[in-house]
């Protein structure tokens, strides 16, 4: 019920410096997409205070107090999601290039590819949101790069997912948890944006349209019910 009425009322809590450690540690063992979108949530949250948020989001010194709050949320996430990154380095460290034969090895490095994009994504959309106009330069030079990060990323999940089918180790590990929640996405998308282009080159494309929806729903489904029923049987 407290919570309830703070976020009707539009008011967000600090996390008291005195217990980051503990939240970075339960980043570091909770499910592998929990760091990387509580950094999403936050990042998410912090843009949209400016708009008001709740029955007195509108205030001036709410925001204030919103955005002061929100910026310990916004390290803590971000230590968490530095300390996944580390555990992530050593682990494929640990592995060392001869393991490149396990999807373990491939799904720990499409981690940190997704890690990396993530970071510097969320750089250039803070960038902009705190610099505005002045910054747009250095916006559109960070912008750039992300391109080449997401499809290292997919590629490396791919490339994950058929030595695993090759080889039939199991895909397990909060690596995998990771790359596996973010790579639905990836592939949803991959479907649905065609589907956003083809009117724009083509008129007659609405049914065409339609098909792409229905198949990008699908592969969601059916992505989504394999991960349920992984989780289910551990």
């Amino acid at each position: 019920m407290p919570f309830f009425f703070q976020q009707l009322l539009g008011i967000f809590l600090p996390i008291d410096p005195r217990r980051w450690p503990t939240g970075i540690q339960r980043m570091r063992t909770c499910e592998g997409w929990g760091p990387p979108m509580f950094l999403i949530a936050t990042t998410g949250t912090l843009i949209f205070v400016g708009r008001g948020i709740g029955l007195l989001g509108g205030n001036g010194a709410v925001k204030l107090f919103n955005y002061l709050a929100l910026a310990t949320w916004l390290v803590a996430g971000t230590l968490g999601c530095l300390a996944v990154t580390l555990d992530g380095m050593n682990n494929l460290r640990r592995l060392g290039p001869w393991a490149v034969s396990r999807p373990r090895w491939w799904f720990e490095l499409s981690r940190l590819t997704w890690m990396l994009f993530l970071f510097v994504a969320l750089s250039a959309i803070l960038l902009l949101a705190v610099g505005g106009p002045q910054l747009c330069g250095k916006f559109n030079s960070i912008w750039s790069v992300l391109p080449a990060l997401l499809l290292l990323f997919m590629v490396t999940a791919t490339a994950g997912y058929s030595v695993s089918a090759v080889t039939r180790h199991r895909r397990r590990g909060r690596a995998f948890e990771c790359v596996q929640y973010f790579y639905m996405f990836g592939l949803a998308s991959a479907v649905i944006m065609p589907a956003l282009w083809i009117p724009l080159w083509a008129g007659w494309a609405q049914p065409l349209t339609i098909l792409w929806c229905l198949i990008a729903a699908s592969l969601t489904a059916a992505l989504t019910l394999t991960i349920l029923d992984r989780r289910k049987v551990t």
